[in-house]
């Protein structure tokens, strides 16, 4: 499960519809795209053999408590839409093997290809349920504006405080209460999900996504008046070693 798939060999217009693309060294390849997610997820949910009503019904896969569905009468929690369809196959493998993640987006139309490992990519997957999916945290999608899902963690959060640094025109108090507000609710909703992960499961490649995009927003709290700083002396250092 070591072998990597030649950038030569994939033919590039075979991905047109937006997603992520996962390609393994044994040639299965997982298309998580928007007509896969809409065509499986209620077909699988309302699968009995697939999602017993005991495990329906089990408490870790209960609706957040600050989820606004709680009051609609919501059966399911709408961040597992992109999920499901591809568990069991996503569950074949495990969080560290390796993968060549292709990314197509329409809006620029862009196709970013790299090697990684599984978790790494999942990323992608992660982002998507939690900023685009979770009723709570849709609005804070436009702190991803230019974000890239399977860039480099570093390069991810620059991107995400300069953004809700523009969004408060670079007041910093008011951007720190952004960040902490936006930490604190995407934490909730992330340990909720890790937890329905456990329960539906059987390898660790999706737990460990969602526990890698918590730990790098916890980052992001953490170390919000050095980031930028950081960011610059890598770069720097990249250009000098260039030179």
């Amino acid at each position: 499960m070591n072998e990597k798939i030649n950038f030569d060999d994939l033919q590039i217009d075979k991905f047109k519809e937006e997603g992520l693309y996962l390609i393994f060294p044994d040639g299965n390849c997982i298309c998580v795209t928007k007509n896969n997610i809409n065509n499986y997820f209620q077909k699988i949910w309302h699968d009995n053999s697939v999602f017993p009503p005991h495990i329906k019904r089990a408490t870790d896969l209960q609706l957040c408590e600050h989820c606004p569905g709680k009051y609609l009468n919501v059966e399911f929690c709408v961040a597992l839409r992109p999920i499901l369809p591809f568990l069991d196959e996503v569950d074949k493998y495990v969080s560290h093997d390796n993968v060549t993640a292709v990314l197509k987006t329409t809006n620029p139309s862009v196709i970013s290809i790299t090697h990684t490992d599984l978790q790494n990519a999942l990323r992608y997957v992660s982002l998507l349920s939690i900023i685009q999916y979770c009723e709570t945290n849709r609005k804070f999608w436009s702190y991803y504006f230019g974000v890239n899902p399977l860039e480099d963690i570093e390069q991810a959060l620059t991107k995400i405080y300069l953004n809700i640094f523009w969004l408060n025109k670079g007041d910093k108090h008011k951007t720190h209460n952004a960040i902490t507000l936006y930490t604190d609710e995407i934490r909730i909703s992330n340990e909720c999900l890790v937890k329905r992960l456990k329960l539906l499961c059987k390898n660790d490649a999706f737990i460990n996504a969602y526990a890698n995009t918590q730990m790098s927003n916890e980052f992001l709290s953490m170390d919000e008046d050095d980031i930028l700083d950081r960011s610059f002396k890598i770069h720097n250092k990249k250009l000098t070693e260039i030179v």
